[in-house]
């Protein structure tokens, strides 16, 4: 019997494989298929190891085949936890790991000429949470620190026990019982609660963007408080408050590994504003403020104007919080600045109008009242300020016309009329 062996090379190593053949060739004039003669019982354990052999590189050659495609890059990164935007429609899933990576640009050490890029592996990670335009992965000291926002990220073989859990919205804080501890619910339509049930009160507390385009992709959440309901009310009190509750917060349900979580990222809301992100900040200031506790309100009033220095009555509250800690300069200071940008403020006049009354400014006092005036012209009190603070410079003249103005705009005005009247006595 003839033998014919050959040797492939191939990059796993060598393989030899063993045609047998039979020392005498098949009949092919007859029509048909023609037939192999039986292989003897030596023959027969060769053919084995062929087919052996063959499975073995079929199945290298599927595992090679079914090598992870995602790719992302690092968007952001706080305490050993990655944000990652996939780059390509593919899905990975929790459990599966991840390698932070990125290209360095190499250059000749006198000319300074590139002479190519070469990739720099600084650690893996395993995926915790995916979401649909954001995930999820956990790096653990000392790598974390090497990691950066940009920083490549690709799939590789490996995995951890995946995480299992979700996230499911109940309803908003309706009522606050700072007295009694206590919080209401707006539940929303179609949601059940159970009595046993310990919920969670959740806040935006950082917008995550995408380093190059700038465009949100994804918000930090921060439990607030657990609460849990108070016996067979309609209330519910903290049982572990982390932080202080606020009307509008939102009210969740976690289940599986998301109870453990302390803070974990998501993709935005369809009703989210950024003003979520600070109105919880704006709301509890007017409430120190109208407790008296104007320097906790000063502290939460300057988170908001970070944000948006023009949201709501921002910029009046500040201001009356430095007057009524007599902090005058510090005052006329934010004041003048905001007004610089903002000069239609009506509020912001008002108050810086009345410090500079307050320290006997009387002149940059009336320029304050005269650009209100511009701005509201029909107030008639308005007007009666103004005249009144001309009086005390003394210029009569102006005061006069001042007081004239009110009472063509309110003919009733008693005071615009009493003043009048005195001056021409």
């Amino acid at each position: 019997m003839a033998l014919w062996q050959a040797n492939q090379k191939m990059s796993i190593g060598y393989y030899k494989m063993k045609l047998l053949y039979l020392n005498t060739p098949p009949d092919l004039s007859q029509e048909g298929s023609f037939a192999i003669p039986p292989l003897s019982k030596g023959d027969q354990g060769g053919f084995k190891n062929i087919i052996k052999n063959l499975l073995y590189f079929l199945i290298l050659l599927l595992f090679i085949g079914c090598a992870p495609s995602w790719n992302g890059k690092v968007v952001y990164l706080e305490d050993g936890k990655l944000v990652i935007q996939p780059e390509s429609a593919t899905k990975i899933k929790s459990g599966q790991k991840v390698l932070i990576y990125r290209q360095k640009t190499i250059t000749h050490p006198v000319t300074g000429e590139e002479l190519g890029m070469i990739k720099d592996d600084i650690a893996e990670a395993p995926v915790v949470w995916v979401r649909d335009k954001t995930v999820t992965a956990t790096v653990e000291d000392p790598w974390f620190d090497m990691t950066a926002v940009e920083d490549n990220a690709k799939a590789v073989r490996g995995s951890t026990k995946a995480l299992n859990g979700s996230i499911s919205e109940i309803g908003k804080i309706a009522d606050v019982d700072t007295k009694n501890g206590t919080v209401k619910i707006a539940v929303e339509q179609g949601k059940i609660l159970l009595g046993g049930e310990n919920l969670a009160v959740i806040r935006y507390s950082n917008l995550i963007a995408d380093p190059d385009t700038e465009k949100a992709i994804a918000v930090k959440v921060e439990p607030v408080a657990i609460i849990k309901k108070v016996n067979d009310s309609f209330f519910y009190e903290p049982i572990n408050t982390i932080s202080w509750v606020e009307v509008d917060d939102i009210v969740v349900k976690r289940d599986g590994g998301m109870i453990k979580e302390q803070k974990w990222f998501q993709d935005i809301p369809d009703d989210f504003s950024e003003t979520m992100l600070f109105r919880r900040d704006y709301l509890k200031a007017i409430r120190y403020y109208n407790s008296e506790l104007y320097k906790e309100a000063i502290v939460e009033l300057d988170i908001v104007i970070k944000a948006d220095p023009k949201y709501e009555d921002t910029a009046y509250l500040m201001g009356m919080s430095y007057t009524k800690l007599n902090r005058y300069d510090e005052a006329i200071k934010f004041l003048s600045d905001y007004l610089n940008q903002n000069q239609n403020d009506a509020k912001a006049l008002v108050v810086l109008a009345y410090i500079y009354q307050k320290q006997n400014k009387l002149a940059e006092s009336a320029k304050a009242y005269e650009k209100l005036a511009n701005l509201m012209p029909k107030e008639s009190q308005l007007w009666v300020d103004l005249g009144d603070i001309y009086q005390k410079i003394g210029d009569k003249n102006k005061a006069e016309n001042a007081y004239k103005k009110a009472l063509d705009i309110d003919p009733n005005n008693e005071e615009a009329k009493f003043e009048l009247q005195k001056g021409e006595k």
